[in-house]
Formats: structure tokens, sequence, C-alpha cells
């Protein structure tokens, strides 16, 4: 997966766990590995479904995607793909965010499987 970041993560100023700078990376955040692009993505979700209350995947997409995406697609997709409903409150399990994430992830990478594993994704729920 490129630079280990199935979620698109944006580059910001935040210390992410194993973010490797690269001066030629305009967009996007690079990880040494996987798994830490996926706890990078998950602490993303986790502060939006938290602390700002974007329990659907309605709310989570609109403060999710990128300036200039297509927002309807995109929640279509992640709601078809989840299998809950754009306006439906997500449980806060690892299962329903794991769906959640897969999705996200797919719609990223431009519907690339995004291939998180699910012991990957239980390892990196359990730091959050």
């Amino acid at each position: 997966m490129r630079l280990n970041n199935p979620g698109g993560v944006l580059i910001s100023k935040i210390s992410w766990t194993g973010k490797i700078t690269k001066p030629n990376q305009k967009t996007y955040e690079s990880f040494d590995l996987y798994s830490n692009g996926v706890h990078a993505m998950l602490a993303i979700i986790a502060n939006y479904y938290h602390l700002e209350k974007a329990k659907t995947i309605e709310k989570l997409i609109y403060r999710y995607a990128k300036p200039g995406t297509e927002i309807t697609d995109y929640i279509k997709q992640v709601s078809t793909g989840s299998g809950f409903r754009p306006r439906q409150i997500i449980p806060w399990n690892r299962h329903a965010i794991y769906l959640i994430i897969n999705e996200i992830a797919r719609w990223e990478n431009k519907g690339r499987n995004p291939i998180i594993h699910p012991d990957l994704f239980a390892a990196v729920w359990l730091k959050i």
C-alpha cells in the first residue's frame, strides 16, 4: 500500500507514531509500518466520533473527506460496503468500526482492496 497510508491521511503537524517525513511528499502522510497508517486513520475516526459527535457514516465522511471530494458517492460506497445506512448511528465497537475503516480505505485507494486484516485491526484497536 502506497506510503503505508490506507486511509489517505493528509499531511499535518501531528506527530503520528511511525510518521516518516518525505520532502517530496506534499499531500499524504507516510508511515514506516502499515499498522501505523491504520492507527492514524483510526485515531482520526475516533476523534470525529467521540469529540465531534460524528456517529453516522454521513457525518464521518463529511468530516473525513478531503476538500473537493464527491461526498454523495463516498457516503454511498461506505454505507453499501459496511452495511450501515448513511444516517444510522454506528455503534463504537471493533467490528462496526472495522467495517467503516475498510470501506473508507477502499474509497481512498480508488476501489482497490486495502487489505486491513482483522488481526492487524484488532491490534491497532487496542492502542486507541
